[in-house]
C-alpha cells in the first residue's frame, strides 16, 4: 500500500463521522491520493457513527385513527405540540408534520 498524505487515524476519524460513508471513501481517496480499495482497507474495522445510529421513523402505521383523534383532542385542549408528542410517544416534529398533513387533507 502507498503512503497516504494523511495519517491513517485521521482517515478513520473522517470516515467514522461521515454522513454518507460510501461517498466519503471517494472523497478520502482523492484527498489522500489513494485508491478506493486502499481507503476501504484502512477503514475496514471502523463503524460510521451515523450509519450505526438507528433512525426514528414514523410510518403511517404509527398514526392510527385513535392516535390522530387523540392528537386532535389534545391540541384542542391547548397542549403544545411537544406536550402532545410526549403523551403519544413521538417527537414534536412528528406531531407538527402530522398536523400539516391533516390540514392539507381538509
Amino acid at each position: 500500500m502507498r503512503k497516504a498524505r494523511y495519517p491513517e487515524d485521521w482517515i478513520r476519524m473522517q470516515y467514522r463521522q461521515a454522513a454518507d460513508p460510501e461517498r466519503e471513501i471517494g472523497i478520502l481517496a482523492q484527498l489522500c491520493a489513494l485508491s478506493r480499495s486502499e481507503i476501504r482497507q484502512i477503514v475496514r474495522d471502523v463503524v460510521p457513527i451515523r450509519s450505526a445510529r438507528k433512525k426514528r421513523t414514523y410510518t403511517s402505521a404509527f398514526w392510527t385513527e385513535e392516535r390522530v383523534a387523540e392528537l386532535v383532542r389534545l391540541r384542542a385542549a391547548g397542549l403544545t405540540q411537544a406536550e402532545v408528542g410526549k403523551k403519544l410517544g413521538c417527537t414534536q416534529v412528528a406531531v407538527s408534520a402530522k398536523e400539516c398533513r391533516l390540514r392539507r387533507a381538509e
